[in-house]
């Protein structure tokens, strides 16, 4: 059984519902499935990670252990699919029935298969289609490994296809159908990435602050220090917002018909995403900050620390690069959201735009004087 299942004092380490304390969204199946899932990650990957992570490679038989318990599975809708899951064989995950699952994310990398947007037809969106695409040892597919800032585990691949030949059988959905099926699929992704930056947050705060707790300087523990725990304070409410936001828009998820879904959440995740990119980056830094040198290191205490904040550089930061994030996103999204939350943006869009050419216009007001 995996001690990461023993209850954890420290401020911040887990979400609310794993702390005891009342969640509207929470079933015992999911309870049981948190359990059991945590406790094979940890035997299975977690308490290898940092050794593999180092050596740049996830051994195949990894693989091979989580395909046998139904851990590999594709981004699938929710609810679960749950009789084409049982046409396929797949009963049980863990030991949790898929009757009761609500929602599920996953993700499997190094794959023999991908998915691609290919234009079968003419320009625009009407001519891409997406298809499955053998890859390992498949005639005219060329695979080459490129390294990039932080995790060195990620698989980034550049693929070349030269006359790749893919049976038509290959193809998803419709032909012609291909940007609707990436659009329909962004929420997923979108939701993915949220939890996973909201996840690595909680590790990096948490290691700070378990830290802050026992290092001494100058006759005293970091904790003691009212500007240390004014920036913990600060990075946990943040985390702890997001976390509850994405909670939220994940219960919606389940609750309404997917077109109802797509056309209502569309935006709002797509915020929820970048927002998430945003605490992670504080936390990171926060972490850093506080752990002070050890925070740099790739051993020792500050070693998951590091990998926070260098798989930030790494992931985050193009999870939340400003073209799709930040700047461009939010002002889409807006299109999206009902017209009260449309006006608090735009509100707020107006009083930062007076802000800003108000102290233009006193720059230049100081350029003529002089």
């Amino acid at each position: 059984m995996s001690p990461t299942n023993s209850p954890n004092p420290i401020p911040f380490s887990e979400p609310p519902y794993l702390r005891n304390l009342p969640s509207p969204y929470y079933t015992e199946g999911h309870l049981r499935f948190q359990k059991a899932c945590r406790a094979f990650l940890w035997e299975n990957l977690i308490s290898h990670a940092a050794e593999w992570e180092k050596e740049g490679h996830v051994p195949e038989h990894v693989f091979e252990t989580f395909c046998k318990h139904n851990m590999l599975l594709p981004n699938l809708p929710a609810p679960l699919p749950v009789d084409w899951l049982k046409r396929l064989g797949i009963h049980d995950i863990l030991g949790v029935r898929v009757e009761d699952w609500d929602y599920l994310i996953t993700n499997g990398i190094w794959s023999d298969y991908t998915t691609m947007a290919v234009r079968t037809g003419g320009p625009g969106a009407s001519g891409l289609s997406v298809m499955v695409v053998p890859l390992k040892g498949y005639p005219g597919v060329t695979m080459r490994r490129i390294h990039v800032s932080g995790t060195k585990t990620a698989g980034t691949t550049y693929i070349e296809l030269d006359d790749v030949k893919v049976p038509v059988g290959n193809l998803i959905g419709r032909e012609g159908d291909g940007m609707r099926t990436i659009m329909t699929n962004f929420n997923h992704e979108r939701l993915t990435i949220a939890v996973q930056c909201t996840r690595q947050a909680r590790v990096a705060l948490s290691s700070a602050f378990g830290y802050c707790l026992k290092r001494e300087a100058f006759g005293k523990t970091l904790m003691d220090q009212p500007v240390v725990r004014h920036r913990l304070a600060k990075a946990g409410a943040e985390l702890e917002t997001v976390s509850a936001w994405i909670e939220q828009i994940l219960y919606q998820l389940c609750k309404l018909e997917k077109v109802e879904a797509d056309r209502l959440l569309g935006g709002v995740t797509a915020l929820a995403k970048a927002k998430a990119a945003m605490v992670l980056n504080e936390c990171a830094q926060c972490a850093v900050l506080l752990f002070g040198g050890a925070g740099l290191t790739q051993s020792g205490q500050g070693e998951i620390v590091e990998g926070c904040s260098a798989g930030f550089v790494g992931e985050a930061a193009c999870e939340d690069l400003p073209d799709a994030g930040e700047e461009v996103g939010p002002g889409e999204d807006l299109r999206y959201l009902d017209d009260f939350v449309s006006a608090m943006f735009i509100l707020l869009g107006i009083v930062s735009g007076y802000t800003y050419r108000d102290r233009s216009q006193k720059q230049d007001d100081s350029r003529q004087l002089e």
